[in-house]
């Protein structure tokens, strides 16, 4: 267990950020009262609609497989943040599928190290985080989501009434970055070494109690009269350790 645990279990970190979808802009002419309501149901629509894309759509994903690593990094600083951060990382791949298939990811696991969050709809607020082995990689991973669901944002529409249509923009709030080294998650190696030693009980335990189980051999009177149900007359007395002599 401290083995497998220190020498083939590899390190992995968490990247995350905190995004949120903004009202844009209204298009048409809308009367206030009754409207404004119209207006945030049409608004909770679309922040649903892009959640179903996000979370269930494999288009999303298809795109960020096979996104260009150059056009990432010259597209990045048109998604809208709080702040700007540079996620250019040199790297002989030139998508982010090729990356992610050189450390050993498929399109299924990679899918898997991927988890959304979202914690207040009314407000458009969702997280995402990325459990990965590179913590370079995952943040270009990410890079690759918060551009991939910039542009489908960009795309979507809501209608509030025959004449009002809302639309909605794609805000970063936290950007991603490298995590420090409180941030990786490695095995704990004294509980695995203390659950191998307990599964090495047991597992001892079993094997004793299987061995004593289909042990038919008779060893003693005991188990003649256990087996048998027989008395015993007479008994041989074992002198196999006795010395030779008078």
């Amino acid at each position: 267990m401290f083995f497998w645990s220190y020498f083939l279990i590899d390190d992995k970190y968490e990247i995350s950020t905190t995004s949120s979808l903004l009202i844009d802009q209204i298009e048409g002419s809308s009367s206030q009262g009754d409207m404004v309501n119209k207006e945030q149901q049409a608004f909770n629509r679309l922040v649903s609609n892009f959640e179903f894309y996000l979370v269930e759509a494999d288009t999303i994903f298809d795109n960020i497989w096979e996104q260009n690593l150059a056009e990432l990094y010259s597209s990045y600083d048109d998604v809208h943040a709080e702040n700007k951060v540079d996620i250019s990382f040199e790297t002989e791949h030139e998508t982010v599928g090729e990356w992610a298939q050189s450390l050993g990811y498929s399109k299924k696991k990679l899918k898997q190290a991927v988890d959304f969050s979202f914690w207040d709809k009314a407000n458009g607020l969702f997280k995402i985080s990325i459990t990965v082995k590179d913590p370079q990689f995952g943040v270009v991973l990410m890079a690759a989501y918060n551009l991939a669901s910039m542009k489908k944002v960009s795309d979507m529409s809501e209608p509030a009434s025959a004449d009002v249509i809302v639309k909605a923009q794609y805000h970063i709030i936290d950007q991603p970055h490298i995590p420090d080294e409180n941030d990786v998650i490695r095995p704990n190696i004294t509980l695995n070494m203390f659950l191998g030693a307990l599964v090495g009980i047991i597992l001892a335990i079993c094997v004793i109690l299987i061995i004593n189980h289909y042990d038919v051999k008779i060893k003693n009177e005991d188990d003649i009269r256990e087996k048998f149900d027989v008395p015993v007359i007479a008994v041989i007395p074992d002198i196999s350790d006795n010395k030779k002599g008078y």
